[in-house]
């Protein structure tokens, strides 16, 4: 009878460690259970761990599911495309999904199908547009040019008066962070009495490590003390290269991979926002057929002041600043309302800071 036992207690061990071991990842997509809340992710290249957008809105699901007992899953569609991506959310639907969640432009095209087609499922779509948004989804897009315009007086108060701005190509989000931080900086500058010096270039999608680390290597040595960056791929690279010389950089978008190097995030506020969305869903406060700004007027966006490194620019300076942005109290200016650079000098009479265009 021992013996029995015995085989019976090393029995439900193995069972036990064939269901704890493993990767983390493929679990989550072989998993049999019936799931609540899907995640659909554009494919497996663009997936929950490109530690930027996709990762942020992940986290804010998981964050929301922990919480509140509900069953989650991710589903990376087989390719980035739309047939991919509507049969993802077939397999969710299928699963048990009662919402689900999905960002960015690459998506754009399967959701405007999808929400259709399942029409007794939520979708929480960020960082995108639909042309007609049905009754059981919500668009959210973010205003990176507050981002970025906190991002630079934050700099600039903090003393760091020889600033870059590096981007992996124009685009209307390169632009609007770049806007920001040339503005945040020179309404920095003129209200403590300092002037900044900022490196400015959109960059080259193109461009590979080795150009991106040349160009930050060059800032560097030539007296540029922190680089705002856009893209995932020029993050790291200037990253890398900052902790070799001992400077600083700023990432956007998502909170990134605090080294001693990053000072803080110019961050759309991936997490929370899908959180409270999620909470909505399941609530029955779900605001359907609508697209939302998220801006500082509905804490959309902002600093990621938790982890930021900052030794002036203190918490109180932060909530300051954000308060007049979300009055309305300064103004910013997008590309709207300056086709160029120089023109965006001109309309806010940006004479604190002298701007090297490369």
């Amino acid at each position: 009878m021992k013996k029995v036992w015995m085989l019976l207690l090393c029995a439900v061990l193995a069972l036990g460690l064939a269901a704890c071991g493993g990767d983390k990842k493929e679990e989550a997509q072989t998993s049999d259970y019936t799931y609540e809340i899907a995640f659909l992710t554009p494919s497996t290249e663009i997936s929950i761990d490109d530690e930027d957008r996709m990762e942020a809105v992940w986290n804010g699901v998981r964050q929301f599911a922990e919480e509140n007992e509900k069953t989650y899953k991710y589903y990376e569609a087989e390719a980035n495309t739309s047939k991919a991506q509507l049969s993802k959310i077939d397999d969710a639907v299928e699963a048990g999904a009662k919402v689900l969640v999905a960002a960015g432009p690459e998506v754009e095209k399967a959701i405007a199908e999808a929400q259709k087609k399942h029409k007794d499922v939520k979708f929480i779509y960020l960082d995108g547009s639909l042309d007609d948004v049905a009754k059981n989804s919500i668009t959210l897009r973010f205003h990176p040019l507050q981002a970025g315009f906190l991002s630079g007086y934050g700099a600039v108060v903090e003393g760091l008066d020889n600033l870059g701005y590096l981007a992996d190509g124009k685009s209307t989000e390169s632009v609007a962070y770049g806007y920001g931080f040339l503005q945040g900086a020179n309404e920095a500058a003129s209200r403590f009495g300092r002037y900044a010096v900022i490196r400015y270039d959109y960059g080259s999608k193109d461009a590979g490590e080795a150009e991106i680390t040349k160009t930050a290597k060059a800032w560097y040595d030539d007296g540029t003390r922190a680089i705002f960056t856009h893209g995932g791929d020029v993050f790291a690279a200037v990253k890398a290269e900052a902790e070799k010389e001992d400077k600083i950089v700023i990432a956007s978008n998502a909170s990134k991979d605090y080294s001693k190097t990053v000072i803080t995030s110019a961050r759309k506020c991936y997490e929370e926002v899908t959180a409270a969305q999620l909470q909505a869903a399941f609530d029955g406060t779900f605001q359907g057929g609508k697209s939302v700004f998220m801006s500082v007027k509905n804490d959309g966006v902002g600093l990621d002041m938790k982890k930021s490194k900052f030794q002036y620019f203190n918490q109180d300076m932060y909530k300051d600043i954000y308060k007049e942005l979300a009055k309305g109290d300064v103004k910013v200016l997008d590309e709207k309302d300056a086709k160029s650079v120089d023109d965006l000098v001109k309309a806010k009479w940006m004479y604190y800071i002298r701007i090297d265009q490369e």
